[in-house]
């Protein structure tokens, strides 16, 4: 009687812990919800990075587009040359004061270097990681153009790290001796103008 009393109570005694299979089942799980969620912060930290990266690439842009219009406009003479850096161009700008600026292609960017008396007085690099840069001079037509092309990332995100980024073409227009048109055709309005009225007067 007590024997069977005993296997009846060792038949209903429960199983404690997990067994091996649980425990991989359990840690496999682990390790891809892991590796997801390390590769969702991965994406996110270089979408910020490539962001912001873009945002001051913009930037940059912008403030060079200003300050090359005001150059090329206030001079007179505009050559454009090969450089010594591996055949990159270099635009050299020139006005009567016999102050010289010249544009040169960097490794990544733009200089701007400012030359007196033939000594760098300043220099100023602009720049544009991933960025294509062109200088270029107008054509008999437009002998007076001067033309800066950028040529930027146009997309943030791409499928692949390795795949190429397409690129969009900004190019950047001036004038030399814009000021000087300017200032002649001011005075000739204003000639016009004064004219006009001392026969307007006369006439009365």
């Amino acid at each position: 009687m007590v024997t069977t009393i005993r296997r009846a109570q060792s038949g209903t005694h429960k199983r404690r812990g997990v067994s091996l299979i649980e425990m991989l089942v359990v840690i496999s799980m682990m390790t891809i919800v892991i590796g997801l969620v390390g590769m969702t912060f991965h994406l996110l930290l270089r979408s910020e990075r490539l962001v912001a990266q873009s945002f001051v690439t913009e930037r940059t842009i912008s403030r060079l587009a200003i300050q090359f219009r005001d150059d090329v406009h206030q001079s007179e003479i505009g050559a454009l040359s090969s450089g010594s850096e591996s055949d990159k161009p270099v635009l050299t700008l020139a006005n009567s004061s016999g102050t010289q600026i010249r544009y040169q292609v960097i490794a990544d960017g733009l200089a701007r270097v400012l030359v007196s008396n033939d000594q760098v007085t300043a220099r100023d690099d602009f720049r544009m990681p991933d960025c294509h840069i062109s200088l270029f001079a107008g054509s008999d037509d437009e002998s007076t153009l001067r033309r800066l092309v950028i040529e930027r990332p146009g997309a943030v995100l791409v499928k692949q790290h390795q795949e190429a980024v397409p690129l969009r073409a900004l190019k950047i227009d001036a004038h030399l001796k814009r000021k000087d048109r300017l200032a002649s055709a001011t005075t000739n309005i204003q000639n016009k103008s004064t004219t006009e009225t001392s026969s307007s007067e006369i006439a009365q």
